[in-house]
């Protein structure tokens, strides 16, 4: 599992992480694990899927604490205030 080989491999100076994350729904361990791994200064960069603006605006009025999506492609969607919550944990 990639958080494991995060706390394992420290101090790493970069992660890179294309077409990865979106197979993560809750994303709070992997950031942590991230974090623990990361040397001071260190860099993560990663994609997500985006969420349509159709969609959020429904799911904000029907689920206002709406954190991610399961999307038709078995990717998950995240909410942008989500991700950006969770990286500052």
């Amino acid at each position: 599992d990639v958080t494991e080989i995060f706390r394992k491999v420290k101090p790493i100076s970069l992660i890179i992480a294309g077409d990865s994350y979106i197979y993560f729904g809750d994303l709070s361990e992997l950031f942590i694990s991230m974090k623990e791994g990361l040397m001071e200064g260190g860099f993560a960069a990663f994609t997500l899927e985006n969420v349509q603006k159709d969609t959020e605006a429904t799911l904000a009025t029907s689920k206002p604490e709406w954190r991610w999506q399961l999307t038709a492609s078995g990717r998950f969607a995240h909410r942008k205030d989500y991700v950006e919550s969770v990286a500052r944990q």
